[in-house]
């Protein structure tokens, strides 16, 4: 199992490697990246998870996400992430936001956008998810709002990805 790496309060990389399900101590976070691909004809790529009601958020729509392990940075993680789909492309117009820390819950995010150019046809989906979909700013709030994606998104959404889409 991976080991993911804990960081203080500040974001400052520590010693500790955990795993996904010990328990985390108030002064320590993980640190998570969210990948939003903004496509040529600004649409918003989002990923469809299966119903595995043991994984979190199924059936509900999502941008690609993973926490950081070992000693991984943001790029290594958009890089797996990435990998995650087969998409090929470069990270040349990556866009990573300030990390935002979620006290209640014991971990930051890191928000990056990415707009490039996509070969629909190369996206190849893991057991993971079972379909994708590209949105418009219109459509994205219209999902918002009718709950097909993951609540924790909702918001972010509202507050920062829409104004990426023109």
């Amino acid at each position: 199992m991976n080991k993911i790496r804990l960081f203080d309060r500040k974001l400052n990389k520590t010693d500790y490697l955990v795993t996904k399900d010990d328990e985390l101590y108030n002064q320590y976070y993980h640190l998570t990246t969210e990948l939003w691909i903004i496509n040529e004809n600004n649409q918003v790529l989002l990923l469809k998870n299966g119903y595995d009601y043991s994984k979190r958020y199924p059936g509900l729509y999502t941008c690609l996400g993973c926490n950081l392990i070992n000693d991984e940075t943001i790029e290594d993680a958009v890089k797996r992430l990435k990998n995650k789909i087969s998409l090929k492309i470069t990270d040349e117009n990556l866009i990573k936001l300030k990390p935002v820390v979620i006290k209640e819950h014991k971990y930051a995010y890191v928000t990056c956008i990415l707009k490039a150019n996509i070969d629909k046809e190369s996206i190849k989906l893991n057991n993971d998810y079972t379909n994708y979909v590209f949105a418009d700013k219109e459509e994205l709030i219209k999902m918002c709002n009718n709950g097909e994606i993951a609540y924790y998104l909702v918001a972010r959404i509202k507050d920062i990805i829409v104004d990426y889409l023109k």
